[in-house]
């Protein structure tokens, strides 16, 4: 399965089914969390039983659209490091600008 790397600015733009997105997990309910990164937050469904951490994550996550509104649903995560974090948003945006 291909996933593409992004920013949570792009994500409405964005026609990928399949993503990958690093930032930190900022607050935590029973079925969302908030998602922070460089460029914006967000809140993400989250699969039950799924403890996210209030850590810097990097999370793989599936886009459904409809008519009216973009909702994005992670079925898993994994815990990172800062340097991990920056060099994913370097990444993504130095592959942007080609």
């Amino acid at each position: 399965m291909i996933r593409y790397k992004v920013l949570v600015k792009d994500l409405k733009d964005e026609k990928a089914l399949n993503v990958e997105m690093a930032g930190i997990c900022v607050k935590n309910s029973l079925k969302t969390f908030l998602f922070l990164d460089y460029t914006g937050d967000i809140e993400i469904y989250k699969k039950p039983g799924l403890e996210i951490p209030n850590k810097r994550l990097v999370i793989f996550c599936k886009i459904f659209h409809n008519k009216k509104k973009t909702r994005i649903y992670c079925p898993e995560y994994k815990v990172t490091d800062l340097f991990e974090t920056i060099f994913h948003t370097l990444e993504v945006i130095t592959l942007k600008l080609i």
